[in-house]
């Protein structure tokens, strides 16, 4: 469903086309001074009858909204190709040439037309800024959601359905006409007409003069391709109700007047003339244009009024830092894990090392005793032999204690690289000079990367075994077919 609103200077008029349907509509008169020249005065009283009229209709939601073309000014310009990121401002500059008001009191849209020779043509329409937002302002108090806006002569020259035609459109003192030629609308104008002090036919006689103008400047715009004889004149609104004043609009019959026609479906009660712009609005979403039809589809809908589109730069851009931040989270907690073995394994060398100390206490008082004997060599030699087996016992301590960090501390940096954190050591046996581990861990390669590890002497500063053996690998099946094996594994390290 496509709802179109259009709101002139003493009407609006509300309708609802699905697919090339027309399913509802309907208009509701505009006291005096509500809207005037085009620009909303009374925003609360016009959103209003907005909503009266919606909820007549049962419509609502988003709407595409006309613009009326008073005070507008419509150009084709030409420039050559230029990069994106330099084509706004050349728009921007070239606009201050030709747009005989500052740019300030306008909006500018464009769309490009033709890309022929280097050089590229637009249509560009400066719009005033003052219509503009006090027309997004009533249609957002009405409860309604602009999904775009388009001006009323652009809207009407989609509905053409000749190569060339000459397009009128007035309701009351409302004037609308546009030149269309390949599809493109070359020369648009929009103005008002009074009609307190001037009968109908002096604003026929009126508009026919405004239409002989008009192809005068386009005719002499282009003196290579002039609008030739039998261009038709399509009309619609008031001019299209009475086929009796068509004669004074042909230019003497050298442009045959014909009803400007729709390709939309219509009920037999839906009069076509009076709801033309809303049927160019609808052109927009449906793709009902016509062979002939403009192929100028601009949404007027300012910049600053566009919904922000979300990005999704902001959600993308943080996961690297969020997985950097969770990676060393973990490596952290694994040498949280490392310290607190190695803290609990320096409390039991402190305990070796007191004992020792109590050992070297007796020794002394031994030695007091042996200084005292005469014959001291017996036991001199039992002191030598103590001693050296105290020297052995420290350096078996020293060894233990090292060749157990040694063994922790790899199997703890070799859990860093294991996202199951399945990989354990179960038992670290000691004797002598050979130090026995087992574990389970998820593969067998973390068992002999954990092995070469150990045989490695460069390897982050720490103590190395001389030699390194796997002496049992067994593999257990997995206890569920989703799950994967585990390997029980047995390492004999010697110093």
């Amino acid at each position: 469903m496509t709802v179109t609103l259009y709101i002139e200077d003493t009407e609006i008029k509300l309708l609802t086309v699905s697919g090339r349907r027309v399913e509802k509509w309907g208009s509701l008169i505009l006291e005096q001074g509500m809207v005037a020249d085009g620009v909303i005065q009374d925003a609360d009283q016009v959103a209003a009858k907005i909503r009266k009229l919606a909820q007549a209709q049962k419509t609502g939601g988003s709407v595409i909204v006309g613009l009326s073309g008073l005070n507008s000014i419509f150009r084709i310009i030409t420039l050559p190709v230029l990069p994106k990121s330099l084509l706004d401002e050349a728009i921007v500059n070239e606009a201050a040439r030709v747009i005989p008001v500052p740019l300030e009191q306008v909006y500018l849209a464009h769309q490009q037309i033709a890309n022929e020779g280097g050089e590229v043509r637009y249509f560009l329409v400066a719009y005033p800024k003052s219509a503009t937002d006090a027309l997004i302002r009533t249609v957002n108090l009405a409860g309604l959601r602009i999904r775009s806006i388009d001006i009323a002569p652009l809207a009407l020259a989609r509905c053409v359905d000749a190569p060339q035609s000459i397009v009128v459109n007035n309701w009351l003192s409302s004037v609308d006409i546009a030149v269309v030629v390949s599809r493109v609308p070359e020369v648009v104008r929009s103005f008002n007409l009074a009609i307190e002090s001037s009968s109908a036919e002096d604003r026929l006689q009126n508009i026919a003069e405004e239409i002989s103008r008009t192809v005068t400047f386009y005719n002499t715009s282009h003196p290579e391709a002039p609008i030739a004889e039998g261009t038709p004149v399509l009309v619609s609104g008031e001019l299209a109700r009475d086929e009796s004043h068509w004669p004074l609009l042909s230019a003497d019959g050298k442009h045959p007047v014909k009803m400007l026609g729709t390709c939309f479906n219509t009920p037999e009660s839906f009069e076509t003339y009076h709801f033309m712009v809303n049927l160019g609005l609808a052109t927009r979403d449906s793709g009902a244009n016509t062979e002939f039809g403009s192929v100028i589809s601009i949404n007027a809908l300012p910049q600053i009024y566009l919904p922000k589109k979300f990005n999704w730069a902001n959600v993308i851009l943080p996961i690297p830092a969020i997985v950097m931040i969770a990676g060393l989270y973990y490596g952290w907690t694994y040498i949280q894990n490392m310290k607190t073995t190695d803290d609990a394994i320096a409390a039991q060398a402190q305990s070796v090392q007191s004992q020792i100390i109590k050992q070297q206490s007796t020794l002394s008082a031994i030695k007091a005793q042996v200084a005292a004997v005469p014959s001291p060599t017996p036991i001199q030699n039992t002191t030598a032999s103590l001693t050296s087996m105290l020297i052995d016992w420290n350096t078996q301590r020293v060894v233990s204690v090292e060749s157990v960090k040694d063994a922790v501390f790899w199997a703890t940096y070799e859990q860093m690289f294991d996202s199951s954190g399945n990989s354990t050591l179960q038992t670290i046996t000691f004797s002598g000079n050979t130090l026995t581990i087992t574990g389970t861990a998820v593969s067998e390669q973390i068992v002999f990367k954990y092995a070469a590890d150990l045989r490695d002497a460069d390897v982050l500063n720490r103590n190395s075994f001389s030699a390194v053996v796997v002496t049992d690998i067994t593999e257990v099946p997995p206890l569920a077919p989703a799950t994967v094996p585990t390997y029980n594994f047995t390492l004999t390290l010697v110093h």
